[in-house]
């Protein structure tokens, strides 16, 4: 009895020692190893979920482009982020259970069900494991609640840099577009002034349409397309060598848009007036001139190369271009000049019926921010032009050619039109072109075609009795040039020089006039002998 006592005090002394001495260490060292794993595995969690760069990869369910506005993935700190911190939390959260279950399983499997030594001795050493386990796990779960805050409060810190660069880069951007002059740009087919545009992947077999890529929740400098390939977000990264469309009406702008600033030039007048082979002379005098290198100039588009050769094909063989039809026209765009004084020119030649018809005139969206426009006024129209001819030269004219609208109605409706649309016409500078002047500028009718507006002036109002017109059109724009035009070609190839002095003036804005003068450097053709 007294040795079974003895043991028993010897065992109480010596688990009393253990548990004053080494538990402590025990449980200190158990709770410190079980946290550095949780670290381990959570460490483990988080490169398997980042080191992927692919986001189709690393994030498959976590905002797919094709349910997203736009066919893109989203930049990270706008909701990938968040996703990946969701799953790291689930998947370490998961991982720790495990190796608490895992750590606790072994511990009392070795310690208390099928320990290698007497229960006496690995009972107490299996108390102090597992005080240190849960010891451990409550210290990792709180060391891991603080990682996920500090994880979560690096997110919410990237995302407000985030949306501090994105703001003070499309800030950049629009001052950039504004100091060029750029305010808007011009679809060649709807005409609505949109202020910045669509624009497809370029990647093959993609053409995923785009419609707002500038930085935004999909991208700062760049954004991912569905497809992988990354895509600018501002004009100034390059984004103006994507093909480009309209966000209104979804159709293909001219290439480069948004690059330079914009000139609409509205081609005003009768059905059969001749704006549609003014407008094919005007814009071959452009090409010609840049064959020459008298002012730098280029198509624009495709459509508009494509109508280019048309139309100056059938000016150089028949002299006389079609009229435009009655489908709304697409406007015919080029860039004229170089460096910071280039420009993209749209040129619109509308059918003539849509001034005249009341309810047509929406589509004349584009006359809004026009700030030149052409008038083209046909002589052969006036009643009074008849009575100028003696009954020879008279019968020597085609009066098939001839517009059936007076230019005073064509006129007065576009200036209404102008007027309920808000257009600023007195800031406006109109070029008034005589047209057809090569078919009665022998007919001793009028002065020689030329230089001098006033004398074009003088024979509308005081030989065709225009003069009324004439002090509409003054009194409605801040500036108006009258000039005879013909156009036609020369023997040699060129155009008439009556569409140098004109185009000169009409295109001849801000930046660009040193260069458009050359245009009327071109060599004159010899003045007719009167009759």
């Amino acid at each position: 009895m007294v040795v079974v006592l003895a043991g028993i005090a010897l065992y109480c002394v010596a688990v009393i020692f253990f548990a004053t001495t080494v538990a402590p260490f025990l449980i200190g060292a158990t709770a410190l190893a079980f946290v550095g794993r949780v670290l381990v595995a959570h460490g483990q969690v988080l490169l398997r979920r980042m080191s992927n760069p692919d986001p189709a990869a690393r994030d498959p369910r976590g905002y797919p482009p094709d349910q997203e506005p736009e066919p893109a993935y989203r930049q990270y700190f706008f909701g990938p982020a968040l996703h990946d911190l969701r799953r790291v939390v689930t998947e370490g959260a998961m991982a720790g259970a495990q190796l608490f279950r895992d750590w606790g399983s072994a511990i009392t499997t070795r310690m208390f069900t099928a320990p290698d030594l007497s229960p006496l001795v690995t009972w107490p050493i299996g108390i102090a494991l597992w005080i240190g386990l849960a010891a451990g796990g409550v210290a990792a779960g709180a060391l891991l609640a603080a990682i996920m805050v500090l994880h979560g409060v690096v997110i919410l810190l990237a995302q407000l840099v985030s949306r501090a660069a994105i703001g003070m880069l499309r800030g950049t951007d629009t001052a950039l577009l504004a100091a060029k002059g750029i305010r808007g740009m011009t679809c060649p087919h709807c005409y609505h002034r949109i202020e910045y545009p669509s624009y497809s992947c370029e990647a093959p077999h993609c053409a995923r349409r785009h419609r707002d890529v500038r930085p935004g929740r999909y991208g700062v400098l760049r954004r991912r397309c569905a497809c992988g390939a990354k895509l600018p977000t501002l004009l100034l990264l390059g984004s103006h060598q994507l093909p480009a469309h309209c966000p209104d009406c979804g159709r293909t702008m001219s290439d480069e848009t948004g690059r330079r600033r914009e000139q609409i030039v509205p081609l005003l007048g009768a059905s059969n007036a001749g704006k549609t082979q003014l407008m094919a002379a005007i814009m071959m005098l452009l090409m010609r001139g840049a064959e020459r290198d008298r002012v730098p100039a280029r198509l624009a588009d495709a459509a508009t190369a494509g109508s280019y050769r048309v139309l100056t094909e059938i000016l150089r063989q028949a002299g006389h271009v079609t009229g435009t039809g009655p489908e709304l026209p697409r406007a015919h765009s080029l860039y004229l000049g170089s460096g910071r004084a280039e420009r993209l020119i749209h040129l619109f030649d509308a059918a003539g019926e849509r001034f005249t018809a009341v309810d047509r005139t929406d589509e004349l969206e584009y006359f809004r921010n026009a700030r030149s426009m052409l008038f083209v006024l046909d002589p052969l129209s006036v009643p009074a032009f008849r009575d100028t001819l003696d009954p020879d030269h008279r019968d020597g004219i085609d009066w098939s050619l001839a517009s059936k609208e007076p230019p005073s109605l064509v006129f007065d409706q576009a200036v209404q039109t102008l007027i309920q649309m808000g257009a600023q016409t007195r800031r406006t500078r109109l070029a008034v072109a005589v047209s057809k002047s090569d078919l009665f500028e022998t007919l001793g009718t009028a002065p020689v075609r030329a230089s001098d507006p006033d004398a074009c002036e003088r024979w509308l109002s005081d030989e065709l009795g225009l003069g009324n017109l004439i002090r509409s059109m003054q009194h409605e724009f801040g500036e108006v040039r009258f000039s005879f035009t013909a156009a036609v070609l020369q023997p040699d190839g060129d155009v008439d020089s009556s569409i140098s002095t004109l185009g000169s003036w009409l295109l001849g804005e801000a930046r660009l006039p040193r260069q458009l003068r050359k245009l009327a450097a071109a060599r004159p053709r010899a003045e007719p002998s009167a009759p």
